[in-house]
């Protein structure tokens, strides 16, 4: 489906109310750690002093949720078109996977193919992606704007010496409506112009880029991937959850590994905890049996991997004295403040700065 199709249906139906509170990891998966369906054990790791528990019990509805982080605007209105297309086409679906993984119910191609999107929009949908993308795209725009620029201002030289048009590409660019092009004249009568390129980034950016990559025809598509559902070593603990809860692994030893490997980089293990019990699991390139068990080593490790990937909160089914030694928290009143104003701020900062391009 095109990114052109999918704002067809970004009409919000007045008739609900707009779905402010987006929770980036799914209520009903989160759930499974929650011993009463409610409540669920909570390790913060960004705290404001050291008298702060390490866990507490949180309420499912409040947790893993930031106002407004889809929220976007659209003829003037603010609409939650993204939150409701991520919810139909992927959350449902996915959640349905899981039930009928509990239920041990016959699972098809279908069912595959929707926890693995549902997997994809997980990794995509959180503030640590936010974050983290926003840092990369700051650091590697200029250049890749500067070679754009550079490789228009080549072609548009070299088809005026062989007297040629240039044919204007009338295929959609998703993300043309962030870049802003600005030629300036030298100076009158000169045949010499410069080109100014800016490009809008923030959270319009962000939610382009997830329905890219998303969308039916989008690059995530074209890689397969052989997925299985892994447990625990017996006798250890429960899968932990996080905020951030897809592990990309790309692993050589316990000296040598990093958790950016990428969707289509063979040999990357590609994770996310679905319950306590149960782990989404596969290896790019690579195919195991559908359903197995962690040695006890490889069990420990993943887990601290899964730790060491949150953002600001792990989730257990228990409070584990284990997690606090594998992933120390952070203890600054400073930046705890100054993150709670950011996260507050956000709405209106995000508004505000693409009404200002």
């Amino acid at each position: 489906m095109q990114l052109g199709a999918l704002a067809e249906t970004s009409v919000t139906n007045e008739a609900k109310p707009l779905a402010r509170e987006n929770h980036y990891v799914a209520q009903a998966l989160l759930r499974r750690w929650a011993d009463d369906g409610k409540r669920v054990w909570s390790c913060r790791l960004l705290v404001s002093n050291q008298r702060v528990p390490q866990w507490t019990r949180h309420s499912v509805r409040r947790i893993a949720c930031q106002r407004d982080l889809y929220t976007t605007v659209s003829a003037g209105k603010q609409v939650d078109a993204f939150e409701r297309w991520i919810s139909k086409e992927f959350e449902e679906p996915g959640l349905e996977f899981i039930e009928k993984l509990h239920a041990r119910a016959r699972l098809q191609p279908r069912d595959w193919r929707a926890i693995a999107r549902f997997a994809a929009l997980q990794d995509m949908r959180t503030p640590l992606d936010f974050v983290a993308s926003m840092q990369r795209w700051e650091q590697e725009t200029p250049d890749v704007l500067e070679r754009s620029a550079r490789l228009s201002v080549e072609r548009i030289a070299q088809a005026q010496r062989l007297g040629k048009t240039l044919e204007l590409r009338t295929n959609e660019n998703p993300f043309a409506q962030f870049v802003q092009v600005q030629t300036l004249q030298a100076r009158e009568q000169s045949p010499t112009a410069s080109v100014k390129v800016q490009v809008t980034l923030g959270r319009d950016f962000w939610i382009a880029r997830i329905r890219y990559l998303l969308r039916n025809d989008g690059p995530l598509e074209k890689i397969e991937h052989k997925w299985s559902i892994a447990e625990p070593a017996e006798g250890e603990p429960g899968w932990i959850m996080s905020d951030h809860p897809v592990l990309r692994l790309n692993f050589n030893s316990i000296e040598e590994y990093n958790l950016e490997g990428g969707w289509g980089n063979r040999g990357t293990e590609i994770m996310m905890p679905l319950s306590p019990r149960h782990l989404l699991y596969t290896q790019v390139g690579r195919k195991r049996e559908g359903r197995f068990s962690f040695s006890t080593e490889h069990t420990r490790l993943i887990q601290s991997f899964l730790a060491k990937r949150a953002y600001r909160w792990i989730f257990a089914d228990r409070p584990y004295a284990w997690v606090p030694m594998v992933r120390p928290r952070e203890v600054s009143a400073e930046q705890y403040s100054e993150e709670h104003r950011a996260w507050k701020a956000w709405h209106q900062g995000q508004i505000q700065e693409e009404a200002a391009t």
